[in-house]
């Protein structure tokens, strides 16, 4: 890995700075943008789609009319009768052509080209307005051979200064040969149909594009910010020292949620790291052996109890406690007695004390207890309380059936006003040391 990275730097940075970029971003914007682009994206692609198709049925359907009065035209002329004369036949032709340009308001003109001795010739016209005259020779020519069988030659013009629809179809009429019809519509209205398409479609993309955010945000909102919000704050609280915090609320262990999983695993994490501190806890102020707190509690009791006397103006007392001949007894009985003794003495201790006094195991065989609000009378009191109940209970059952007697030595002090917590206890032990020097199972207290 190391030489990886030493051959790969710019692989490095680059892996760096891609971190930095994404943590630089809450996830509601990694979340919210690429799927709004993405759906801006979709939205755009279908409305143009869309767009096309109703704009090409548009133009569709305004083919289909303008080829329906022509059809019908020519479907009334083929079936007219033999025996017209030339100008009768012209002047049937012209009437059907006036009557195709009254009929339809976007007809433009109508123009009906015949042949004579091999040329073009107008045989009818009709216009909706000025348009200008009649085709050069060459346009006529070009309209004729637009023509391919029966079928209608349909295309884009332009008439003057109007966009028209050019739609050239041949007419089969009973005693003329060779007709051919040229229409032209104005295509005003497919154009205003078109715009009005075009404004709908842009006023609906614009709709999407505010109501698609909005609706987005709202579902992350209740899908996935709602539900990492109580995560978040269970972790913060956690992270802050509360072991405690779980992840409130129903939480089905069978649930199939990703968000549900991960409180259920946060809340069981939760409860390792609370069972681990409370194990920590213990074992950072209690002693293994007798189950009392260790030095470093008990001075911390210590310390907390002469601020509080001192504020509240109560006396208090400290009490050190030694086992009379732990060593001899460890030497002759085994350690494994020697820690039965210890326990048998904490015992008595917690026995003997009052509930509001700390006890604690100093190290070796030393004892150690804080009385609050304890005046010297008090102090005597709980030091022969000690004592009494060591004589009552302090033989030690060996393996042999022999029973082994265990003594403490007691010492005891009362707070001065100017006093500190390490002065207080050394008073305390002074009175221990002649307590051990009158010869044991004795207790004294410090002047």
């Amino acid at each position: 890995m190391t030489l990886n990275i030493l051959r790969n730097p710019s692989q490095l940075r680059v892996r760096e700075a891609a971190a930095r970029f994404d943590a630089a971003f809450p996830l509601s914007v990694k979340l919210l943008v690429p799927i709004l682009a993405l759906g801006i994206f979709g939205a755009t692609f279908v409305g143009v789609l869309m767009y096309r198709t109703e704009a090409e049925r548009i133009r569709s359907d305004f083919q289909r009319h303008a080829l329906f009065g022509i059809e019908a035209m020519r479907n009334d002329l083929s079936q007219h009768e033999l025996g017209l004369t030339e100008a009768e036949l012209s002047a049937e032709v012209q009437a059907h052509v006036d009557a195709l340009a009254s009929a339809d308001e976007s007809v433009l003109r109508v123009r009906v080209y015949g042949s004579s001795e091999g040329q073009p010739v107008l045989v009818a016209s009709a216009d909706q307005g000025d348009y200008g005259a009649d085709e050069d020779l060459v346009e006529i020519i070009q309209d004729l051979q637009a023509l391919s069988g029966e079928t209608p030659v349909v295309q884009e013009e332009q008439l003057a200064d109007h966009s028209a629809l050019e739609i050239i179809a041949p007419l089969d009429v009973p005693g003329a040969d060779g007709l051919v019809v040229s229409v032209y519509f104005s295509t005003e209205e497919r154009a205003s149909a078109l715009a009005a398409l075009l404004r709908t479609f842009v006023l609906s993309a614009g709709l999407v594009l505010l109501i698609l955010p909005l609706l987005l945000f709202v579902v992350l909102r209740v899908l996935v910010f709602r539900r990492l919000r109580p995560i978040i704050a269970a972790t913060s609280r956690m992270t802050d020292g509360d072991y405690t915090a779980r992840v409130e609320g129903l939480l089905p262990e069978t649930a199939r949620d990703e968000f549900v999983q991960l409180s259920l695993r946060f809340n069981a994490m939760g409860e390792a790291i609370n069972d681990l501190h409370m194990r920590t806890q213990v074992l950072a102020t209690t002693d293994e052996l007798t189950g009392l707190p260790n030095r470093r509690s008990m001075l911390e009791a210590l310390a907390r109890d002469i601020e509080r006397a001192r504020r509240q103006a109560e006396p208090l007392a400290a009490i050190m406690l030694d086992v009379d001949g732990l060593k001899l007894l460890n030497d002759r009985h085994g350690h494994a007695t020697g820690d039965a003794a210890l326990r048998l003495v904490a015992t008595t201790i917690q026995e003997a004390i009052r509930s509001g006094d700390v006890p604690g195991r100093l190290g070796g065989d030393e004892f150690g207890v804080v009385l609050p609000d304890c005046s010297p009378h008090a102090l005597r009191e709980v030091l022969e309380r000690i004592q009494g109940r060591m004589r009552e209970r302090g033989a030690l059952q060996l393996n042999v059936g022999a029973a082994l007697h265990v003594g403490v030595s007691g010492g005891g002090a009362v707070l001065r006003d100017d006093e500190t917590p390490d002065s207080l206890l050394y008073r305390a032990d002074q009175a221990l040391i002649e307590a051990k020097q009158a010869g044991g199972r004795q207790i004294r207290l410090a002047a």
